[in-house]
């Protein structure tokens, strides 16, 4: 929330994110989707010859809509892209006044075309239907004109107060319960005024981003760096409290539009309370407040889960199944009447919102009411969890409690930390922190489930990535913590005073990292490349089992090191770092002491050259394998598979065994030649980036020493400089890797026969673009699945026949688009910028493509449940009989 002036500022300056959804800009909808236009039909009944005369009118919809794209909506995509030119990373600026102006006509002016595009589809739909469909049209047109001011409405407005961000005919639709007159009349005057409250929330945000822009140019702070900022009002308190008088002016409208938007959902779910039956209501509250007044409802969720695991115990008599079922009437009954007053409570108390109130810098009155209703809640919660011990009594709590251990073994066996309980900055916070086994990445599914079994009530879903994931009530941080993954590794020249080695398995803790050893499978593959005997394969087997006797030795050494480095706790943030990154150069450059001795023994046993050519490609591999850096904490070291390794593709992968077996002499001996040539080609780019990745790691040990010092002004512009400087280093050194990789096989797909040439090309491009080439992603399997049905009539296989053949030319068409895309960046040149326009431009072009081909993929089933009938889509595996929910017919 303290930050909400500058986001407000700056919301039309930073839209461009790397994380774009679909095909636009976020406050940009994408057009009307083939999805949805297939649920449409659902939800409206729509006969066989209606449904094929709406995908006619949405075939022109999407002319329209295109249209639209190519003028309004590229007009606006072309300021963020010059706007996202403009700003460096990590670098704060103030936007041009003209440049915000501007952003906002053409933003208007977007969403203005996008809904006129859209009206036009639905009105002439709407000549198609009857006046009860008519209705129902009216519904779906709304919840369409809404989508483009979400972004709006659960982050401005929603983030202001929490009371803005449900939308109540969503939840009355997860209900999947039987309409009425009386709800529908509720619900169809709720989405009226909630599109009408929208898009007031976007003029108030706008009209909010005017007035800021108004009280820049009269503070004359345009042009200024962070530090100077920062001085010019860290040093005079009176200019402190006029930029807090103006916050109070600014944030007046926004403010005022998100408590009418709270206040529409809160009175509305009243009318709805009343005429719902009680199981209904239940759960509609509980959605509605786990979403909207969080604090009221902490611990329901917990009690209510050990209640009905309790009621399914087996062991429990009839006399403590009946007294426990009464019990859980009681709790909800009391449960909805005791959160409903909280939840009261809190909605009065957001009509008060100031940055003072915000900051906590005063009070809003609200307070002492509101602390006695969280601790009656509290008092109420443990009450509960009494009542439901003294029923079950000791034993079956402790059968309870063992059954939840193992269920949470069995279900999460990679899981190895225990609940670890830490300060979280508020009295109902708690961090949970849980370290697993090797890589593991957990679903959101299993963080939750995992959650639950540490009896946590948290806010908001959560995807975990990595080993370690630390997990509290108001946020969430992942890091790359206690890799327990069997790597082994040399004998290094470092002495750890104190540690005690036992036979156990040696574990690296703490951000320790070494380089993995060369693979077991080596000796066998450079006995074949080699072309030696089964004799020469054996002597390369023992060199190996000796070189991993070393590393196995230096990787216990490592081992424990990094456990003393992870027990000391005396030791700082920084020094911490800074030890351990001591340790892990050291383990390096021991692999590497060890890499240079294996193929020194490889080619004294086997009387080969030392510079033979295939010996030196093996090596060269290795060298390039090793340095590559062994962690990826912001996603750019081509992990994607653009930067992938050539030798390892070609020459040492399963998948390169497979490609001789279907390629001539011809191809692999083209192949063979251009890898033994590759590291001329690549290791400089490759050095480059390998060091220029290498190098968060000591900008780590730079911030974990401003943080300890307190560091600010000078020394903070300095560390943003070099994780500036970083960023261009491993995005340039990255590209150049990425045209060394296209140029040589450039080359090679130059020289291979023709008969090899896609066979090749595709080895390549499957593994470099892997986005592209997603599994699943093709559906011609489906086609043919649906084609070889045997009770089809010639008019189905006819039109099967059609659609496989047209499907299969756009859905190439579509990856070979997206291909070229991803080879246009090796090419670019972002210069010290964070991006530049093109590449913003290139970014939504590959979104559109991705779009482009779902959409591609969805009007194919669309097509094929068109076609076939529904016992015939039961022989097509992959293709739901509805587009509904998998839910909806029984499925997960």
């Amino acid at each position: 929330m303290k930050h909400i002036l500058l986001t407000i500022i700056i919301v039309f300056c930073s839209l461009w994110s790397s994380q774009v959804s679909a095909q636009s800009i976020p406050i940009l909808t994408d057009p009307i989707k083939v999805r949805e236009v297939e649920l449409l039909s659902n939800r409206l009944d729509l006969t066989m010859a209606q449904k094929e005369a709406i995908l006619g009118v949405y075939d022109e919809y999407l002319v329209s809509f295109a249209r639209v794209k190519n003028g309004a909506i590229k007009e606006f995509e072309d300021d963020i892209a010059a706007a996202a030119e403009t700003f460096g990373f990590m670098q704060f600026e103030i936007p041009e006044r003209a440049m915000v102006e501007a952003l906002i006509r053409k933003a208007q002016r977007a969403i203005k075309a996008i809904h006129l595009s859209d009206t036009l589809f639905f009105e002439q739909v709407a000549e198609m239907l009857s006046e009860k469909q008519r209705v129902e049209l009216q519904r779906i047109k709304i919840a369409r004109e809404l989508e483009a001011y979400q972004l709006f409405i659960v982050e401005m407005l929603g983030g202001i107060n929490n009371g803005g961000r449900t939308n109540l005919r969503s939840l009355f639709n997860n209900l999947k319960v039987e309409s009425s007159v009386e709800i529908d009349t509720v619900l169809d005057r709720y989405d009226a005024r909630y599109l009408k409250v929208s898009k007031e929330g976007f003029d108030a945000v706008v009209a909010t981003i005017r007035l800021a822009l108004d009280h820049i140019d009269e503070l004359n702070v345009r042009g200024m760096d962070q530090n100077a900022l920062m001085m010019r009002f860290m040093a005079d308190p009176s200019a402190i409290e006029d930029l807090k008088s103006r916050g109070e002016i600014l944030i007046k409208p926004v403010v005022k539009q998100a408590y009418e938007l709270s206040q529409l959902n809160w009175k509305t779910w009243i009318s709805l309370n009343t005429i719902l039956d009680q199981e209904s209501a239940r759960k509609m509250q509980d959605w509605y407040f786990g979403k909207s007044f969080r604090d009221a409802v902490r611990g329901g969720t917990r009690i209510n889960d050990y209640l009905t695991t309790a009621i399914d115990l087996a062991t429990i008599s009839a006399g403590q199944k009946i007294d426990l079922q009464e019990l859980q009437k009681t709790f909800w009954s009391k449960w909805s009447g005791m959160t409903k007053k909280h939840a009261d409570v809190l909605e009065s108390s957001r009509q008060i919102q100031t940055i003072a109130v915000m900051t906590r810098d005063t009070v809003s009155g609200f307070e002492e009411q509101l602390n006695s209703l969280k601790e009656s809640r509290k008092q109420y919660i443990d009450q509960i969890e009494s009542r439901i011990d003294a029923v079950l009594g000791a034993e079956l709590v402790a059968e309870l409690q063992s059954n939840k251990q193992k269920a949470t073994q069995a279900d999460f066996p990679f899981v190895r930390s225990e609940q670890v309980i830490v300060d979280a900055g508020s009295s109902d916070g708690a961090q949970v922190q849980i370290i697993t086994e090797g890589a593991v990445e957990l679903s959101e599914e299993e963080m939750e489930a995992l959650m639950a079994e540490h009896g946590g009530d948290f806010d908001e879903a959560v995807f975990v990535s990595g080993s370690t994931s630390t997990v509290s009530s108001t946020e969430i941080h992942s890091g790359s913590i206690g890799m327990t993954e069997a790597i082994d590794i040399s004998e290094l020249d470092i002495e750890f005073i104190g540690s005690e080695q036992t036979d156990e398995k040696a574990r690296l803790y703490g951000s320790a990292s070494i380089p993995q050893p060369i693979a077991p499978s080596f000796p066998q593959r450079a006995a074949t490349i080699l072309e030696l005997d089964e004799s020469g394969e054996l002597v390369i087997e023992a060199v190996y089992n000796e070189y991993r006797e070393k590393y196995d030795e230096a990787y216990t050494v490592i081992a424990v090191g990094s456990k003393d480095l992870f027990d000391n706790k005396d030791l700082g943030g920084g020094d911490r770092m800074r030890k351990n990154n001591e340790l892990n150069k050291a383990a390096s450059e021991a692999v590497a002491t060890l890499d240079t001795g294996y193929f020194d023994d490889l080619v004294a046993v086997t009387s080969l050259n030392r510079d033979d050519l295939n010996v030196k490609m093996l090596e060269n591999h290795r060298d390039r394998q090793r340095s590559s850096a062994p962690q990826d904490t912001f996603g750019w070291s081509g992990v994607e598979g653009d930067t992938i390794d050539l030798v390892g593709l070609y020459v040492l992968s399963d998948d390169s065994d497979e490609l001789r077996l279907g390629i001539s002499d011809e191809s692999i001996n083209t192949i063979r030649k251009a890898m033994q040539g590759y590291h001329a080609e690549v290791s400089e780019p490759h050095g480059q980036f390998a060091e220029a990745t290498e190098s968060l790691s000591h900008l780590e040990d730079a911030m974990w020493l401003v943080e300890e010092n307190n560091s600010e002004g000078r020394m903070a512009e300095a560390i943003q400089k070099r994780w500036r400087d970083t960023f261009t280093r491993i995005r340039d050194s990255k590209r150049e890797l990425l045209l060394a990789n296209q140029t040589v096989m450039e080359s090679i797909l130059n020289e291979v026969p023709e008969a090899d040439f896609w066979k090749v090309r595709m080895e390549f491009v499957q593994k470099a673009y892997p986005d592209v080439f997603v599994k699943g992603k093709d559906l011609s399997k489906m086609v043919r699945a649906a084609s070889g049905i045997t009770s089809l009539d010639g008019i189905q296989k006819e039109k099967l026949d059609s659609l496989a053949s047209t499907y299969r030319f756009d859905y190439w068409n579509l990856c070979e688009q997206m291909i070229e895309n991803h080879q246009t960046n090796a090419t670019a040149k972002s210069g010290e910028g964070f991006v530049s326009s093109d590449d913003v431009h290139r970014q939504l072009e590959l979104e559109t493509l991705r779009f482009q081909r779902k959409e591609l993929n969805d009007r194919l089933q669309m097509r094929l449940r068109m076609i076939l009938t529904v016992d015939q889509v039961k022989h097509v595996p992959g293709l739901r009989p509805t587009v509904d929910s998998p839910a909806q017919f029984g499925l997960r």
